[in-house]
């Protein structure tokens, strides 16, 4: 360690290193803190028999009595226990870490990590914290992972903050484990940040984690594949402004309390496979595009066809399984977001055939029964047209016969379009409402007859489509019926 604020970081440091083996030196960390510090059993949580990763309170003998002491010759008087359990107490803050360093299966007390660098990897795995902990612009540079099982540069697996954590603007380096954590504190992550390294494995792992209090992850930038897989969220959680790069999974996670994604990025569809939302969710500011580029073709030139229809069909189980979401929650707007991008993703999955030019007409005509505007604009165009056309027909007629154009062909022609548009009405038959209208016009048309009847037949087809797209988009935007 490089000092720049050593505090009584060269007493635990000591400590730390006080035994042979790590098991021992695990064993005589909390046992001399015990020893010394009664006040401990006080405030150390419940054993949980779900988890192993608490510590159980050790008998204490004469000769372990004996040890502390002979220790505190050596290494100087231990700290006195803090006033107030919530200050700063094991501190290592300001500090270069040179080495890896194991902190694995401690207990922590007010443990103090501010601007602290660590060069090596750094293991807290099983680790209880007690009182205020401190991570807040900490780095973790650390290159290889923590032997023997695999945990990562930076490993929390199974470890218990039983007071707020803070980690705001700390940067963590490509695998990252969280993995059981249980957060009895409010659990601050906000602006954080990963390290990619080209060529190795990444990762951020949370998977299993509880988070009985709050969990602040706001404009932490998540570079690499993220899993909330199974986490617990008991009370408020926020990813505002959040940043996914990558992967990020939320398959069977359950959010007990509000949850928002307000302005989140994802650069990829989300999976939140039979997950839980809270009613009180936030996907308002979402940019949901930037997560369609991630199988469209011209935002990915180099992937083959196969890789395309590979990611389409990925997003579609994505996008299907927070439609689900969205209906259980009766969010019927975000239910409908997540049924157009679907949509759309199964034109890159089939690639060209009538089902996707099927796709293709559905959502040019009506945004796949959402656009109320656009749908009406098309039935309206249609009858616009096809009545300026059956008016400029019958004028043409009309000049050859030397008669005088006049506004009764115009409002024949518009009521014979709007007769046709509206086909199943009958409106023209002999028994219809229209049907001298249609008479009169067909009179006037009547060397040009096949385009009479052609409007009329195309018109039959088109316009109840179109009208049914139209009463679609109404009945999806206020749930009619």
């Amino acid at each position: 360690m490089t000092h720049r604020d050593n505090n009584n970081a060269e007493f635990w440091r000591g400590l730390l290193e006080k035994g042979n083996d790590e098991p021992e030196r695990i064993n005589n960390w909390n046992k001399y803190l015990y020893t010394q510090y009664s006040q401990i059993k006080s405030i150390m949580p419940k054993r949980n028999n779900s988890r192993d990763g608490l510590i159980e309170t050790t008998l204490i003998t004469e000769n372990d009595r004996t040890r502390v002491k002979e220790f505190s010759i050596i290494n100087g008087p231990w700290p006195d226990w803090p006033q107030n359990i919530l200050e700063s107490f094991m501190n290592f803050s300001n500090m270069e870490i040179e080495r890896n360093i194991s902190l694995a299966g401690r207990v922590l007390i007010g443990a103090d990590f501010r601007n602290t660098v660590f060069k090596g990897w750094a293991d807290f795995r099983g680790a209880v914290f007690l009182g205020l902990t401190h991570f807040e612009n900490a780095r973790f540079k650390g290159n290889e992972s923590i032997p023997q099982v695999g945990n990562g540069v930076v490993s929390f697996r199974d470890s218990v903050f039983c007071n707020s954590v803070y980690f705001k603007n700390t940067v963590f380096p490509h695998i990252t484990r969280f993995d059981n954590a249980i957060n009895k504190g409010n659990f601050n992550f906000q602006e954080v940040s990963f390290n990619i390294k080209e060529g190795f494995l990444a990762g951020a792992f949370f998977g299993n984690a509880i988070f009985e209090s709050g969990a602040d992850f706001s404009k932490t930038k998540f570079v690499i594949n993220t899993t909330f897989e199974n986490a617990g969220f008991k009370d408020r959680t926020s990813f505002k402004e959040a940043y996914f790069q990558k992967n990020a999974v939320f398959n069977n996670t359950t959010f007990e309390n509000s949850i928002s994604f307000r302005r989140a990025t994802f650069r990829r569809p989300p999976e939140f496979f039979e997950a839980r939302l809270h009613e009180d969710l936030n996907l308002n500011g979402i940019d949901w595009s930037k997560a369609e580029r991630s199988y469209k073709p011209r935002h990915n030139d180099d992937a083959a066809t196969a890789k395309i229809k590979e990611r389409a069909e990925k997003a579609i189980s994505a996008w299907e399984g927070l439609e689900r979401i969205m209906t259980q929650l009766e969010k019927y707007e975000m239910k409908h977001v997540f049924f157009r991008l679907m949509k759309r993703a199964e034109r890159y999955r089939d690639g060209w055939s009538i089902t996707t030019i099927a796709n293709l007409i559905y959502g040019f005509l009506s945004d796949y029964g959402w656009g109320i505007g656009r749908s009406l604009i098309w039935w309206f165009g249609q009858f616009i047209f096809f009545a300026f056309l059956l008016a400029e027909t019958a004028s043409i007629q009309a000049n050859q016969k030397g008669i005088e154009w006049s506004v009764k062909i115009t409002l024949n022609s518009f009521l014979v379009s709007f007769s046709n548009s509206l086909s199943f009405l009958r409106l023209g038959s002999a028994e219809g409402h229209l049907s001298d209208n249609f008479d009169a016009l067909k009179l006037a048309t009547n060397q040009m007859g096949s385009i009479f009847s052609t409007v009329g037949t195309i018109q039959a087809v088109v316009g109840p489509i179109l009208l049914f797209m139209v009463l679609l988009t109404l009945r999806n935007r206020f749930r009619i019926g």
